[in-house]
Order: C-alpha cells, then structure tokens, then sequence
C-alpha cells in the first residue's frame, strides 16, 4: 500500500494528503465525523457528543495550533516528495548522458584502430598527397562513426535490453555487433570516391575487416557498460522510494 502511496502522481498526491489531513483536523476538533448513506449513519472517530460540545469544546489558540501544524505535516509531506521526484529525475537523466560519454570514448578507440591500420596502406595505395588522402580516410571514418552513435543512441532509448538474461543479451549484443559492422561498411562504400589515385575500396573494406575482433569487443564492451549503469540506476531509484516509504511509516505513526 505504501508502495502504491509513492508512486502516485505529484497533484494526485497533494490532493490525498491534504484530503487526509483535513479528515484528522474536524476529528482532533469534533471528535467524530459523522457520514450518512441512506437510512443508515456511520461514526468516524470518537469524541464527545455535540450537547457536550459547547462545554467541552477546545480552546480557540489549540484549534488554531492544530491547523498551523496539519499546514506544516502538508508542506512537511510536499517538500519530502518533492526532494524524491528531483533525486529520482537526476539520476534518471545522467544514465544517458553516462552510457553516451562511454560511447564516445569507445567509437574513439574504433577510429583510431582503424586509421592506424589504413595509414600503414595510404603510403603504398596512394598516387596522391598521403596527408590529402589520410584527411579524406579520416572523415569518412568520422562521419560514419556519428552515424554508428546515433543508432547506439537510439537503441538505448528504444531497446529494453536492461533486465534481459544472460542468454539472451548474449544473442542482442551478436545482434547488434552485426548492424553496426554492417552500418560502418556500408556507409564506406556508398560514400568513398571511386576515383584514381586513391585506396581501391575494395582494400579499405579488407582492413576494416581484419579488425572486425576488435571492433566487437569494443561494441560489446560499451553495451555492457550501459547495461550496467542503468541496472545500477534502477536500483538507487528503488532504493530512495524504500527510504521514502519507510519516512511516510514513521511520520504516520
């Protein structure tokens, strides 16, 4: 019930609490609530009769008391909320941008690897100027490379691969090393110039290929790594609620 108490909505939240507390106020002052429905009427809290009332009423400083502090257990109860929904939407935001920064770091490593390897073949390969056609290689990869990110991106955002078992991460991760591999290659392809003077295509897709172990390696590390932040995640935000429900327990009682 208390779990269920947390995750309402904020407004939805506001209204039960200060419904609640309105509730206890007219008791702490009436003593009773009284209800009807239909023939029948029902009593909600005890106290004094009404005839008794007037004698036995409460001085007017202790109502006046008891509503300045139902108004401070209102504000009490909104700002303890409001700490949870910002703690919770903090590290909500900063999975992505952690996974993203890690991603970054990775695709560095895989440009790098790979023009390391193309500059060892531009001086044999090239009848232009080496740092023209390094320039040309390294743009490709580049460009190529953003387009790898925005999948990644997009598939952190889309794929629930978080909670998956160890099998079948193990099928998603050969899954997405596939259509990343493929992305990279073909967007090669489709956009090195077919012209004299330059690497033959043909001999720029074989490098690629001789790294493709590596490459997989670092596609597997960095979905692994985002697995585990936002595994790590979910379970600082389940951990704030209990903190905040085991609050809500000990304000009530």
């Amino acid at each position: 019930m208390k779990e269920y108490f947390v995750g309402l909505p904020h407004p939805i939240f506001i209204v039960l609490v200060i419904t609640v507390l309105i509730a206890l106020v007219i008791i702490a002052i009436k003593g009773r609530i009284t209800a009807k429905f239909g023939n029948k009427t029902f009593n909600i809290g005890g106290g004094i009769d009404d005839e008794d009332y007037e004698e036995n009423k409460l001085p007017s400083t202790v109502i006046l008391s008891q509503k300045r502090s139902c108004g401070d257990c209102v504000l009490l109860l909104m700002g303890e909320r409001e700490k949870l929904e910002f703690k919770v939407r903090s590290k909500i935001n900063k999975v992505m941008k952690t996974q993203m920064t890690f991603v970054e770091q990775k695709l560095i490593e895989i440009q790098t690897t790979l023009l390391n390897a193309v500059s060892k073949k531009i001086v044999k390969e090239s009848t232009i100027d080496e740092s023209v056609h390094y320039k040309l290689i390294y743009g490709l990869f580049k460009d190529s490379l953003h387009n790898i990110k925005d999948e990644i991106r997009r598939s952190f955002k889309d794929n629930g691969f978080w909670d998956m078992d160890v099998s079948n991460f193990s099928n998603y991760l050969k899954d997405r090393t596939l259509v990343l591999n493929s992305m990279f290659i073909q967007y090669v392809q489709n956009m090195y110039p077919d012209r004299g003077g330059v690497m033959e295509t043909d001999t720029l897709i074989e490098i690629i290929e001789s790294k493709s172990a590596l490459l997989t390696s670092l596609i597997h590390d960095l979905y692994m790594y985002s697995r585990d932040v936002k595994i790590e995640t979910d379970k600082e935000v389940r951990e704030a609620q209990r903190v905040f429900t085991e609050w809500i327990d000990k304000f009530i009682n």
